[in-house]
């Protein structure tokens, strides 16, 4: 396999580490696409191998998750999955998830 390969193996592990990694609620309401960037430069350090562990144990917790869901409404794992994606979106479609989460929590109350 060429050196390139490899690199953009990494990559491909690197982001979907990214994809499911754990991240509290805050945290995915808060998410944009510069911390997405930033994370993602801090993580290129961290070699394949232990890319690959850090994807296994966020799956374990990913799959405790969803058999702890108790189908009221969006599932923890949905919504995990969800804002993980919010480095796709621009500032205002963020702001629309932002405040439709913001009125399903009044509406909850």
């Amino acid at each position: 396999m060429k050196k390139e390969s490899f690199a953009s193996l990494k990559e491909a592990i690197l982001e979907l580490y990214l994809s499911v990694k754990i991240r509290s609620d805050d945290e995915i309401d808060g998410y944009t696409e510069e911390q997405f960037k930033l994370e993602k430069q801090e993580m290129r350090q961290v070699d394949g191998f232990t890319l690959i562990d850090h994807i296994k144990s966020s799956i374990e917790i990913l799959m405790n998750m969803k058999m702890e869901d108790n189908n009221e409404g969006e599932s923890k794992i949905d919504r995990h999955f969800r804002g993980n994606r919010h480095h796709d979106e621009d500032e205002e479609e963020a702001e629309e998830r932002r405040q439709r989460r913001k009125a399903r929590k009044e509406a909850k109350r």
